[in-house]
């Protein structure tokens, strides 16, 4: 049993350090460049729909659904860092 748990803290090592951490960030760098760096050029629009309902007095105004966007944003994020 002691040799199966070493061997799986070194498996572990290896998997969980510098070679997935180059993965990581390389993966990250290239769909950066290969989309344009859309996570930049987007972000005020992404941020404009997530608030676009949230700050609304009227529900006419709101448009359909029961829930605004923003509600839904928090609420997902909640149930997210819950479990």
């Amino acid at each position: 049993m002691t040799a199966i748990m070493e061997f799986l803290d070194t498996l572990n090592a290896f998997v969980w350090g510098p070679p997935m951490m180059i993965i990581l960030v390389g993966t990250g760098v290239f769909l950066t460049l290969r989309l344009g760096g859309i996570q930049f050029r987007k972000s005020g629009y992404a941020w404009k729909l997530v608030f676009k309902g949230a700050f609304k007095k009227d529900v006419a105004e709101r448009g359909e659904g029961e829930i605004t966007p923003f509600q839904a944003l928090t609420s997902t994020l909640a149930a997210t860092v819950g479990n």
